[in-house]
């Protein structure tokens, strides 16, 4: 009989032969083939986001599908289920993958076990010829057919790892050359093992096999990674003759001598390389994993770290000419991704994915804040409370610019409690000015940010670095009743009005009463000011010449900004509707938060 409801927490796993997640009301296997009906968990269930009760799981209809296609092979045995699900199953959680589900389903329309399926519809010689560009479409019409994936690529990777058997850890010698073997997955192509003798690789086609020699006087080892293993490795000399192939991260190991009888220990489960480390005896050292091949140096003193918590992935970023501005994300006091401005929208979106992802249900923040021609990052600080460590200290970014602008990327602190805070610098004396940012906000497996460094440009040394940036002195709006925050509860940007010429607003149309959630401000001098919150992704309105009025509502109890226009098209009624005419000169701050958007003006 079928196992109910509470026995099923199943969170974010997926079916190991189709990799779609269960579906209430359907009947899935564990690897012991119990069976169990998915009932729909409450929400947010923390046994699922944390606990799942199956970690290996499979549908009994794919489970069906995929032992009809054993005519004269063995059946795969439940040991065999269950291998199969481990060498499957990932590192990490990932992003989305809508590319690598495409190619899975393409996989299975040539595959010869969906042949006499699929012979009253098409002819599989005759879809090969096909445009790339129709046959995409037609993927696209399909969609994520479920018997397609597990007559295809579940498939073949069971066959596979009956051939190559499953977990191992070997010993790689690199004096001589080195014979790799891969596999695909997902559209992606993966070592799936590693030796020193080509007699391991076999002729069946879902084994290619390639051979690599080492350069004379290799300084590097560079293996590109993901959520499932080792996509390449590449053996380097010089930061030139290496290249980054669209994976990832990237693990650095840094050879300082001679290697001619060194050895590497490698892991990999039957499918994929799971891991490569030097044996001892070389010195080496391991510069964490990067999100590109050629990392930066980074100087101890320039970089902060949660002390106890474990070597992040590192995303680093230049602070080029062509770097407009920078995004940060907040959420419970803390900021969780830093994205950079301008960059390819698939980029952005990418990011939005990630953030939201870590989110679960959680409220986020966007803080936008523009870097303008000419200027830099001059001081950055890493806020924190006192007398509490790690997580619970919520480091968040405090930056200032060579225009004296300053940025705190968290909630703001009351006046009277600024004796709570401390400051630690990422910059000491002679130090250039910040030339790029590292951190570990899009490490799948950080919270939040818990490792920030900075770069800096030698050549523009400052001789003294500011301890703690200065302090505002806003009376923030009041707080209701009902567990709201001091220390977390509202965010400020605040921005100059002499000189402002033209503004756009943005509006999050992802709320159904579209308020507006910030304002891009530009000055007779060319520079450019934030207020409130910006997403590219949401909707940017024209260019609205100053000076401007607002309109306050108010939403559930909650209020917000409803419109922003210019004060040519004021009315006599203004007042009536909720208007506010914003003034030449002066202070304009936005307070934000869960509690609501505030705009207030102060007098310089």
């Amino acid at each position: 009989m079928p196992h109910y409801g509470h026995n099923s927490h199943l969170g974010q796993t997926t079916c190991t032969l189709c990799r779609h997640q269960a579906e209430e009301g359907c009947i899935i296997l564990n690897p012991h083939q119990a069976q169990y009906e998915v009932n729909e968990c409450a929400s947010p269930c923390i046994r699922c986001s944390r606990y799942p009760t199956l970690s290996i799981w499979y549908h009994k209809s794919c489970y069906e599908i995929l032992v009809s296609s054993y005519k004269t092979a063995p059946i795969p045995t439940p040991d065999d289920l269950e291998e199969l699900g481990r060498a499957t199953s990932t590192l990490y959680l990932p992003p989305s993958n809508q590319k690598g589900d495409v190619a899975s389903v393409r996989e299975g329309l040539f595959s010869h076990h969906t042949k006499y399926i699929m012979q009253d519809s098409f002819r599989q010689d005759l879809l090969r010829q096909l445009p790339m560009e129709l046959l995409t479409m037609i993927l696209k019409y399909i969609g994520l057919c479920r018997y397609l994936i597990v007559l295809g690529e579940s498939r073949r990777l069971m066959g596979q790892l009956r051939i190559g058997g499953g977990y191992r850890c070997e010993r790689l010698s690199l004096s001589g050359d080195i014979y790799i073997t891969r596999t695909n997955y997902q559209g992606i192509s993966y070592i799936s093992r590693i030796s020193n003798t080509p007699g391991m690789l076999s002729s069946d086609e879902t084994f290619p096999g390639e051979s690599l020699s080492l350069p004379p006087n290799t300084q590097r080892i560079i293996l590109s990674q993901d959520h499932m293993g080792v996509r390449n490795i590449q053996f380097s000399r010089t930061n030139s003759d290496l290249s980054a192939d669209g994976s990832p991260w990237y693990e650095c190991i840094g050879i300082s001598d001679a290697i001619s009888d060194a050895e590497m220990e490698i892991s990999c489960n039957g499918l994929f390389l799971r891991s490569v480390r030097l044996c001892s005896g070389i010195a080496s050292s391991v510069d964490r994993l990067w999100s590109s091949p050629y990392p930066p140096k980074v100087q101890s003193w320039n970089l902060y770290r949660i002390q106890y918590m474990r070597s992040s992935r590192l995303h680093y970023i230049q602070l080029h000419t062509g770097i407009t501005g920078l995004t940060v994300c907040c959420m419970n006091g803390r900021n969780i991704g830093i994205h950079a401005f301008p960059i390819a929208s698939r980029e952005y979106k990418s990011f939005i994915n990630k953030m939201k992802q870590r989110a679960i249900r959680r409220h986020l923040y966007w803080m936008f804040f523009p870097i303008n021609p000419g200027e830099s990052i001059d001081n950055i600080w890493i806020r924190q409370f006192r007398g509490c460590e790690g997580e619970f200290s919520n480091p968040v970014i405090v930056l200032q610019t060579s225009r004296l602008r300053t940025i705190t990327f968290g909630p703001y602190i009351p006046l009277h409690l600024r004796h709570i805070l401390r400051f630690y610098s990422l910059l000491r004396n002679g130090d250039g000015v910040v030339s790029g940012l590292c951190h570990n906000g899009l490490d799948p497996e950080s919270r939040y940010i818990s490792e920030i460094g900075v770069t800096c440009n030698p050549h523009y040394a400052k001789e003294t670095v500011e301890l703690e940036p200065k302090f505002d002195s806003y009376l923030s709006p009041p707080i209701p009743p009902g567990g709201w925050s001091s220390f977390t509860s509202w965010y400020i940007t605040k921005a100059r009005l002499q000189g402002l010429v033209e503004v756009q607003f943005c509006q999050d149309n992802d709320q159904p009463h579209h308020p507006c959630i910030g304002l891009l401000l530009y000055y007779d001098d060319e520079s450019v000011e934030t207020l409130g919150q910006i997403r590219w992704d949401q909707k940017i309105s024209d260019k609205i010449l100053a000076p401007i009025r607002i309109q306050r509502s108010n939403n559930v109890g909650k209020d917000y900004i409803r419109d922003i226009q210019g004060t040519t098209l004021a009315d006599p009624r203004m007042a009536e509707d909720g208007w506010q005419k914003i003034p030449k000169h002066g202070i304009v701050v936005w307070w934000f938060s869960q509690i609501g958007d505030e705009l207030a003006v102060y007098d310089v």
